[in-house]
């Protein structure tokens, strides 16, 4: 009975459904060493290869950026996960993909960060590193790291949700189980019962 209960807990607590699409963002990425046209390149592309996965349904370009000039946002700065949150939230998506690139002669650092908008959470993280021509760190490193972005389990967003209701549901459970067990005992040991019959 009381996995019974722990498994319908932790179902309700994990409301993304296999196979869903999750509708996120891609930022404009931030760079350093680069110029506009090579980060704009950098950032189409890299929208295009999530959209490819299958997993996610990525915002359009243009409709991103009306939404972010109208809410006034200023995406150099908002580099937190709680900033990228309320983007994502302004921009009605499930999802923030945040990402940035530095270039130093012919190798790249990349930083690529989804953020969960409803809490707020980093629920991918990478910092990849490249070093070679610029054509093909956008035709061979971003599809992997795409690809990568499109794996992270959708359990792991929501994973320390269902650990915090299995514990507090056992621990629930454990509990009215000895307070039942110490007043039996109790009532043992005090002789009461049920009346004798006259």
């Amino acid at each position: 009975m009381l996995c019974v209960v722990i498994s319908a807990h932790a179902h309700e607590l994990s409301s993304s459904q296999p196979g869903d699409k999750e509708r996120v963002a891609v930022l404009p990425f931030q760079q350093m060493g680069l110029s506009n046209e090579e980060t704009a390149t950098l950032t189409k592309k890299f929208a295009e290869f999530l959209q490819s996965t299958g997993k996610f349904e990525v915002m359009p370009h243009d409709e991103m950026l009306r939404l972010i000039a109208e809410a006034d946002f200023n995406l150099e700065s908002c580099t937190y996960s709680y900033c990228l949150a309320d983007v994502g939230k302004v921009l009605g998506v499930q999802k923030v993909m945040h990402g940035s690139i530095t270039r130093r002669g012919k190798f790249y650092t990349l930083r690529l960060r989804l953020i969960d908008v409803q809490s707020a959470e980093i629920v991918f993280d990478r910092k990849p590193e490249y070093s070679g021509e610029f054509d093909r760190l956008a035709a061979e490193v971003l599809p992997g790291e795409a690809k990568a972005a499109s794996e992270y389990s959708l359990e792991s967003g929501t994973k320390w949700y269902v650990i915090t209701a299995v514990i507090v549901v056992t621990v629930g459970a454990i509990y009215s189980l000895y307070k039942a067990f110490t007043k039996t005992s109790a009532s043992e040991g005090t002789g009461e019962g049920p009346p004798t019959p006259q």
